[in-house]
């Protein structure tokens, strides 16, 4: 009888408790039904990407410019823009008759014009005023004897020997010595100026004559590239980038054409723009990847050797090379896309849907997050979600770098964000 009745409390007992499980568990699964699900992840040390995209066009690295020395007209063009031209091909001809008639004979007339203005320059280098000096000493000296004579003259009518009218004529003599020397100072000096000036009008003279004998001489030099027939050969192997008009005079350093000097990869570069805000992410930065089907025609990264400081219709200019290395055939004015990317390795590092900022994405700039933080409840651990206010620290792609969760151990934020996560809400986590 004890027996039965000890194995029926047993049974009691263990009903109860398994009751009681029963219950607590669908009480909290009833609970989690009507919580938000959020997907969570822990703000760890980790690598952000940040990459800028652009587009950019294949250009020479050198541009040879044929320019003038003075007025030709050009008869007719044998090639055409973006036409590849080797060394010796014909390029324009040009109206042999116009801009050579008179030169050499006007060279030899500067030369001999030139000579005369190095004598005269000479000339006036060497000139001696010895004399007027020289008649200025003798007129000092007149005039310190006249003033002895009159101090000797003064005694003598103080002892009544001459008379005053005598003494006064010579008073009157020294005067004339005297305004005579100053004459003679002034002109003197004159002189010397006179010859300053003509000094410096014959050293501009030279200057001048041996400018135009260069000038002649550049243009002689250009017209010698061109044949009897008054053709012009290329001196260079490339691609014609610019023609300049025909018949039509064009003047002095005018440029008739323009060849960009393509030999390979090596010869060009890689020309693009992107908005200022990221001069100093592309500042920093050593290389552009270029995205290409076929590595073996077309490079698949260029190092970046300028960028512009000086930012045009809020463009900043760079450029990057190909390396020595680079095979294929390089097209002049050929758009590419590309890329450049950097990785940083931080700490607190999220996934960029998990801030919601204030002010957009950048550095500096603040937003927050929900972090998941753990409370123990009667029905087990709760999850509750605490808005937490963040800086900006790196901004990537897809992850961002953020500062204000230090206080926090082992952060942990939700990504798939909704109206339903405010602070302090009860949330569910989605495994």
């Amino acid at each position: 009888m004890e027996n039965k009745v000890l194995k029926t409390t047993k049974n009691i007992v263990v009903g109860f408790f398994t009751l009681i499980f029963i219950m607590g568990f669908f009480s909290k699964s009833i609970v989690n039904l009507f919580l938000p699900k959020v997907q969570v992840v822990s703000a760890i040390k980790g690598s952000i990407e940040k990459s800028v995209d652009l587009e950019g066009t294949i250009e020479p690295k050198e541009v040879y410019k044929v320019r003038l020395g003075g007025n030709v007209i050009i008869d007719e063009y044998f090639v055409k823009v973006g036409q590849e031209v080797k060394v010796g091909d014909p390029i324009f001809k040009i109206n042999y008759k116009y801009g050579f008639k008179g030169e050499d004979e006007q060279i030899e007339d500067l030369k001999l014009l030139l000579e005369k203005e190095k004598v005269k320059l000479d000339r006036l280098k060497n000139s001696s005023f010895i004399i007027d000096e020289k008649n200025i000493e003798v007129l000092e000296d007149k005039i310190q004897f006249q003033k002895n004579e009159i101090s000797k003259l003064e005694q003598l009518y103080k002892s009544g020997a001459i008379s005053l009218s005598e003494l006064e004529r010579n008073k009157e003599s020294l005067k004339d010595l005297e305004n005579n020397l100053e004459i003679k100072k002034i002109l003197l000096e004159e002189k010397k100026k006179e010859n300053l000036l003509e000094i410096k009008e014959a050293e501009n003279n030279i200057k001048r004559i041996k400018n135009e004998i260069s000038e002649i001489e550049n243009r002689k030099k250009f017209y010698a590239k061109v044949s009897d027939d008054g053709i012009y050969y290329s001196d260079v192997d490339g691609v014609i980038l610019r023609l300049n008009q025909v018949n039509r005079i064009l003047g002095k350093d005018t440029t008739i054409i323009e060849i960009g000097k393509v030999k390979g990869y090596n010869s060009v570069k890689f020309v693009a723009y992107v908005p200022d805000k990221y001069y100093y992410f592309v500042k920093n930065a050593a290389k552009i990847e270029i995205e290409t089907e076929n590595k073996n025609l077309v490079p698949d990264a260029a190092r970046i050797v300028n960028v512009s400081e000086v930012a045009e219709n809020k463009l900043i200019k760079i450029e990057a090379i190909f390396g020595d290395e680079a095979q294929g055939v390089p097209v002049l004015g050929q758009r590419l896309q590309g890329r450049i990317s950097k990785e940083y390795n931080k700490e607190n590092t999220i996934p960029k849907v998990a801030v919601i900022p204030y002010d957009g994405y950048g550095v500096g700039k603040e937003g927050y997050v929900y972090a998941v933080e753990e409370k123990k409840g009667v029905l087990g651990t709760e999850y509750i979600a605490r808005k937490i206010d963040v800086v900006m620290v790196v901004v990537g792609n897809n992850q961002v770098c953020v500062r204000g969760l230090e206080t926090l151990e082992k952060p942990r934020v939700i990504t798939n964000l909704s109206y339903k996560i405010k602070d302090g809400v009860k949330v569910h986590l989605w495994e």
